[in-house]
């Protein structure tokens, strides 16, 4: 019997749906990073995040900012295109994390998380990482068209795509 070229579309649309489920419920600390100086280029007009006075507490205090410009300034950019900026859980909860950080530089975030609602929290995750899921159906179709001459590599690709823990938890 021959070795199916590409996963049935069952196994693709639960892996799928898989990501979709995990999306809101994993959540790394580092994501408030990520999406709280950006959001201070739409929502304060700071383009410099390391010389603005938030960037120079976080130096001070924790003696970093912890991604290079370019970073910020995409997610900036995704946030705006992507309507992010227009979520009311998104934006409440960026708002809180600024005041926050202002008093606590230092704040766990799963204290902080705990001031919000389970709702709230969900949708902040939810609008975090929605680009990160596109670019992982993106790369999934990329390499699966990089690997069509090689139908074994192409299947182990797939497979390896599908169900790798380190995907599923950062989608």
């Amino acid at each position: 019997m021959r070795t199916p070229s590409k996963p049935p579309l069952l196994t693709l649309g639960l892996a799928l749906l898989v990501r979709l489920i995990l999306m809101p419920i994993t959540l790394h600390p580092d994501l408030l990073a990520i999406e709280y100086y950006p959001s201070l280029l739409w929502s304060q007009g700071i383009w410099d995040f390391y010389g603005s006075w938030v960037g120079k507490i976080n130096l001070e205090h924790l003696g970093i900012l912890f991604y290079p410009p370019l970073a910020y300034y995409l997610v900036a950019l995704l946030q705006v295109i992507s309507g992010a900026a227009l979520s009311p859980s998104f934006t409440r909860i960026l708002d809180a994390y600024h005041v926050s950080f202002v008093q606590n530089p230092r704040m766990d975030a799963v204290d902080f998380f705990a001031l919000f609602s389970l709702s709230d929290r969900l949708w902040f995750t939810f609008w975090s990482k929605w680009v990160f899921f596109l670019v992982d159906v993106f790369a999934f179709v990329a390499f699966t068209l990089f690997f069509k001459d090689t139908e074994t590599r192409r299947l182990q690709f797939q497979k390896a795509w599908l169900w790798s823990p380190v995907l599923l938890f950062s989608t």
